[in-house]
């Protein structure tokens, strides 16, 4: 008699393979890298505000604990929260300042934050290239990110806009 014809076997290879499909789709669930996204920056009197978003699609907590510019062999690192990013200018209320956001971020499984951080004493030349290197130390590794700057730059007035609507 076959191995072939006994049902025992055919079920047993069905959960192998069921079994073996979950494990393989849960590696491939834990193992997707955290999505890094500059949506604009800002630069007024040596301090640079950048904007970005981080999508975790993997099935396990991210932490992003520290960005750093990387520009002429010089590392400068995120601004220590809370710091002011500007003053928002309500409409018939005194200013109010907005306050970055704080580092490290904590990103849960399939879900995604958008943070607002600063960089002091920057050279003024900084914003005159078309992109920048960003190290972005996420769950205690370092990722260099070339990231294009072109047409993400704001000036002052966009920036208090901006800050009006994402603190109101």
């Amino acid at each position: 008699m076959s191995i072939f014809k006994e049902p025992t076997f055919w079920f047993a290879l069905i959960s192998a393979s069921c079994a073996a499909y979950t494990v393989l789709n849960n590696l491939y669930s834990r193992c997707k890298s955290l999505s890094i996204h500059l949506n604009w920056i800002s630069y007024y009197g040596g301090q640079l505000n950048a904007s970005f978003n981080f999508y975790n699609p993997s099935s396990e907590n991210r932490s992003v604990t520290n960005i750093e510019i990387l520009y002429d062999n010089n590392h400068f690192p995120v601004t220590i929260y809370p710091d002011i990013l500007g003053t928002r200018k309500p409409d018939s209320v005194s200013p109010i300042n907005a306050f970055s956001d704080e580092i490290p971020v904590n990103i849960s499984p399939k879900s995604s934050v958008s943070v607002i951080v600063p960089f002091k004493h920057l050279p003024s030349g900084i914003t005159d290239v078309k992109s920048l290197d960003f190290i972005f130390n996420v769950d205690n590794k370092a990722n260099v990110r070339n990231v294009l700057i072109n047409g993400k730059l704001i000036d002052p007035e966009q920036l208090v806009r901006r800050l009006n609507r994402r603190f109101q």
